[in-house]
């Protein structure tokens, strides 16, 4: 799904460069360009098409939604806190994008290549223990946006 063709529920404004910038001056991993795109157009923003199923270590295939692209700006709710402020037992290496519904996150997986521009896309379950809080979800961030579907119960 293309940054151009994605339709939001609450449209916001495109990051600033100098936000993103910002950004990624203090953290030592390369976000990927595909998901510094969908931010140009819309900082932090809703998409409509925003479920997707992934394989939870313990309860085998989930249906979630995706709440929300976290912000480059620097408030509470977004990248910069998550980057500077973690929440309790956040594993290393791996960095928080977006966030769901019932305060969980996707996230980007550094921990095996920390140098990886395209890293894999996983889960984050704040209910779960250090290790058992990660699920896979895609290989790329291309791939997680074109695993998202309309739910239909949110027609």
């Amino acid at each position: 799904m293309s940054e151009n063709t994605m339709e939001w529920v609450y449209p916001k404004a495109g990051a600033k460069e100098e936000d993103i910038q910002a950004f990624l001056s203090k953290i030592t991993y390369t976000l990927p360009q595909p998901f510094i795109d969908l931010m140009k157009v819309c900082d932090g923003g809703m998409p409509i098409i925003s479920a997707f199923k992934y394989e939870d270590n313990h309860f085998g295939e989930i249906e979630c939604d995706l709440g929300s692209f976290l912000s480059f700006e620097r408030r509470i709710d977004g990248l910069w806190r998550l980057f500077t402020d973690p929440p309790e037992f956040f594993p290393e290496g791996i960095l928080a994008f977006a966030v769901t519904g019932n305060g969980d996150y996707i996230c980007f997986d550094y921990r095996t290549n920390p140098t990886s521009n395209n890293p894999p896309v996983v889960y984050w379950s704040h209910e779960a223990s250090t290790e058992e809080s990660i699920s896979f979800i895609a290989k790329t961030f291309d791939d997680f946006m074109d695993m998202l579907y309309e739910d239909e119960d949110d027609e």
